[in-house]
């Protein structure tokens, strides 16, 4: 192996922070699709809790139905 010359150094630190750069923009934009992805999350998540709610909303209508159902079936003698 021949001797190493600070041309061959420059160009090594050249490559290397080429690299870096390069490996830098990938990780940045790694992040932003985190970041995205954070968001999406969140937002199912709230839709999934407003779905619960609806879905209470709903089960609580069917025992009220439900109730006058018996109650009525009660004033008319059917049980």
């Amino acid at each position: 192996m021949g001797k190493v010359t600070m041309q061959d150094l420059f160009v090594a630190i050249q490559e290397v922070s080429k690299d870096v750069g390069e490996i830098k923009e990938r990780l940045s934009s790694l992040e932003d699709r985190v970041g995205n992805i954070e968001t999406e999350i969140k937002t199912i998540r709230n839709d999934v809790r407003k779905l619960g709610y609806k879905l209470n909303d709903h089960n609580n209508e069917l025992l009220d139905t439900r109730a006058r159902v018996t109650l009525l079936e009660k004033e008319a003698g059917i049980e």
